[in-house]
């Protein structure tokens, strides 16, 4: 059960260009340059055309163990 909790440890959203790969399920590594650096698994993604063009919301969580 804590495993299950710790995953979400470090988790949060962003908000790209879109990109019609940026899927649930999918993994991005993001350099960042500091400790939040690293591998992350896309719990969700939001896809949005809108005044500000094709973007994509992705909520993600640190990938520890993928």
């Amino acid at each position: 059960m804590l495993k299950q909790k710790n995953k979400f440890k470090q988790s949060g959203s962003i908000t790209v260009e879109g990109n019609p790969l940026l899927v649930a399920g999918a993994t991005i590594e993001l350099d960042l340059g500091d400790k939040f650096s690293g591998k992350y698994f896309i719990e969700s993604s939001t896809h949005t055309i809108g005044q500000q063009g094709y973007t994509t919301t992705l909520q993600i969580r640190i990938a520890e163990n993928i």
